[in-house]
């Protein structure tokens, strides 16, 4: 789909290669883009009857990579349900994110 950018006038691919890689609005080409994005991520988890739901926004892409394999590693993803949180040597990573939205597992009766 071509657009114009706003900043240039010049036409560019809005799901072309280059303008993903380069992040930043949709009304900007890749040269103009200046913000990176960073997309959030989903962690869920079973906790009793019900499972919670948490969207953090990581930092930085390697913040993002290093959250994604650590919760593949430690949640038994893919590895049937065996949760592996106390194996030693995995530890988490030392990585920034801000908490987006969290939505805490509730018990039938409504009670947190």
């Amino acid at each position: 789909m071509q657009r114009i950018c706003v900043e240039c006038d010049t036409a560019f691919d809005l799901y072309g290669r280059a303008k993903k890689l380069s992040g930043g609005l949709s009304t900007q080409c890749p040269e103009c883009s200046e913000e990176p994005t960073v997309r959030a991520l989903g962690f869920a988890s079973g906790d009793g009857k019900m499972a919670s739901l948490s969207i953090v926004k990581p930092a930085t892409e390697q913040d993002a990579r290093a959250l994604k394999t650590y919760w593949f590693k430690a949640s038994g993803m893919n590895k049937g349900k065996s949760c592996n949180m106390h194996n030693p040597g995995l530890t988490s990573p030392q990585t920034s994110f801000t908490t987006v939205s969290q939505h805490g597992a509730m018990n039938h009766k409504g009670k947190m």
